[in-house]
């Protein structure tokens, strides 16, 4: 079914990106309390945003620059299916991130009861580096944004 617009969903999708760019806290509230949530590396989902928030919660306080690289949203009736091409910078290492989610309106508020992300390829340094010591830095912070972006190696 091709998307139709919804200003209410738009907004809730705009404020789950922001806080996630901002390293807010508040980017836990837009997912369900019963969410499945599959980050990339892990054998198993989290059940429940309360398990998500537990593991990330710590990681996620960093901020980040992300840049849409596309969106695209399917509504139906009180289901939403959305896909997002990310390219997320943080402490100077770049990735590209395909998150999609899915949402579901409740009592007129949209909140994600699934999401899965996948890494479209290597985490790379944003720029180029030629000391090792730097190197051995850059390799530890790729493990960290990929645990901050939920992208565990």
């Amino acid at each position: 079914m091709p998307y139709r617009e919804n200003v209410d969903l738009e907004q809730q999708i705009e404020g789950f990106n922001s806080a996630y760019e901002k390293g807010d806290e508040t980017w836990f509230k837009y997912f369900d309390a019963n969410a499945t949530i599959y980050t990339i590396g892990a054998t198993e989902p989290f059940i429940g945003r309360a398990a998500y928030e537990d593991n990330f919660r710590n990681l996620l306080r960093e901020q980040r620059q992300v840049d849409e690289l596309k969106r695209n949203v399917q509504v139906m009736g009180n289901t939403a299916v959305v896909m997002q091409l990310q390219h997320v910078t943080q402490s100077q290492v770049m990735t590209v991130l395909r998150q999609s989610t899915i949402w579901k309106q409740e009592d007129g508020t949209w909140k994600i009861i699934h999401m899965h992300c996948a890494s479209t390829g290597n985490a790379s340094p944003v720029g180029t580096l030629r000391d090792p010591q730097a190197i051995k830095v850059l390799t530890g912070r790729i493990a960290t944004v990929s645990a901050q972006v939920g992208v565990a190696q």
